[in-house]
């Protein structure tokens, strides 16, 4: 019988899970296992197209979602694995282990200087020599940096590197990081690049003179400017987007009062007819959510910003909400939920969700949607499954906003609107 590693190397999706299934220890030794054994075979550089990346970005969402989850948390991490063994590869190499050493200022500098350039290669060898064995803040606050500036493909390349940076502090910092990150330092500093938002964004901000330093303390919710940028995320015009985020952030208003503006707008644009590109940008303002978070320079408002002017070119209409059904039993409606969504009744899906959110913990609630998702095949959805639900999920609960469950409304209405495939959970089903 095949390891996990072999089985992935061979590109036996089958194989792959029954391994996992059968390994025993803990999932994050098996997420290693599998990261270790994908990164340096996956083939992202033969175009640096964002489909070639999606297996690993999807391996990253199931590193997140498995902290979410209460039962069946093998679930994501299956069907990464399952997804990965499908995915093309190139021959082994060891350019992961290849770096340059030196005076950690101009090493800084080079490396945001290369991620802008394009030049993947050498970037990659400038962040391996940055890079311990413990998590360095300043890396990932370069790293953030430089592919929040580059907005290609709905702001993907953000995207792809926090769910790397979830990805490796699963594995652990001492367990081989500039391997498990390759993939995602050489896809983020590979061109294609478009810096349209982040020029939009660096615009607006020069234009109001705000000090992002000063800015970056913020707190408040400042209702008349935030009211402004729900204005203006409607009126489809990315500039004044940007201009009205920035007010908000003049006016005293915190990077994440603005991203909740940004994640209600994209929440219901998910629920209209916009195909995926809402979804796209709501993972990219997750990650913004993020480095707000991580970082704590100025300039990790701008992905906050950038993420306004992305979901200003979306267009959202206020979605047909059913009133919160009756809940007399908890456990039970929350099993309806997934009954109504493989069912495809979104209405059905959606008065339950209201119900059971009236009272009670919602981490229930978190735990079971990260479960359906988890059911869906990841290579029938391109990953999506996996990184759509992380960041909604995410989303919901980092969110202060009245208005945060509208993320897992839409995070309901897209999985029940998927013709469902169930390959994996069903080769997972004969070791239950």
């Amino acid at each position: 019988m095949k390891t996990l590693a072999e089985a992935l190397e061979s590109g036996d999706p089958s194989a792959a899970v029954t391994a996992l299934a059968d390994r025993g220890g803990t999932l994050a030794e098996a997420l290693r296992e599998i990261a270790h054994a994908t990164a340096p075979r996956l083939a992202i550089d033969d175009p640096p197209v964002p489909a070639h990346v999606h297996p690993y970005q999807a391996l990253g969402a199931a590193a997140g979602l498995v902290s979410l989850m209460k039962r069946d948390a093998l679930f994501p991490v299956a069907q990464a694995a399952w997804y990965l063994a499908l995915s093309p590869r190139r021959g082994a190499h060891r350019e992961h282990e290849a770096r340059i050493v030196g005076e950690e200022i101009h090493l800084s500098k080079s490396l945001l200087a290369e991620i802008r350039a394009g030049n993947a290669a050498v970037a990659t060898r400038l962040f391996n020599g940055l890079l311990g064995r413990r998590e360095r803040v300043l890396l990932g606050d370069l790293f953030f940096q430089g592919a929040a500036e580059d907005t290609v493909s709905s702001g993907h390349k953000l995207s792809v590197a926090v769910l790397g940076w979830v990805l490796a502090r699963q594995v652990g910092w001492s367990q081989a990081p500039a391997l498990t990150l390759w993939p995602v330092v050489h896809y983020v500093a590979s061109p294609p690049k478009d810096a349209g938002a982040y020029t939009i964004a660096r615009r607006a901000l020069g234009k109001a003179m705000v000090d992002l330093e000063a800015a970056g303390r913020n707190e408040g919710h400042v209702r008349g400017e935030l009211a402004g940028l729900r204005d203006a995320l409607r009126s489809g015009r990315p500039e004044a987007a940007a201009e009205a985020a920035v007010a908000a952030l003049k006016s005293g208003a915190g990077g994440d009062a603005m991203l909740d503006e940004v994640s209600r707008h994209l929440a219901m644009a998910a629920m209209g007819k916009v195909g995926d590109a809402a979804w796209h940008a709501l993972a990219f303002t997750h990650a913004a959510r993020f480095v707000l978070g991580y970082s704590r320079s100025g300039h990790r408002l701008l992905p906050a910003i950038e993420a306004a002017v992305l979901a200003a070119a979306i267009p959202a209409e206020d979605p047909r909400l059913p009133e919160a059904a009756p809940v007399e039993d908890r456990g039970a409606a929350l099993n309806e939920i997934g009954l109504a969504v493989e069912m495809g009744d979104v209405q059905e899906a959606l008065g339950l969700l209201r119900g059971v959110l009236v009272g009670g913990d919602a981490a229930d609630v978190v735990a079971t949607l990260a479960r359906d998702a988890s059911k869906e095949d990841a290579h029938a959805t391109g990953g999506h499954s996996l990184v759509f639900a992380h960041a909604a999920l995410q989303e919901f609960r980092h969110s202060t906003s009245p208005d945060r469950w509208l993320a897992l409304a839409a995070l309901v209405s897209w999985l029940a609107s998927l013709d469902h495939h169930r390959e994996v959970v069903e080769r997972l089903g004969a070791f239950a």
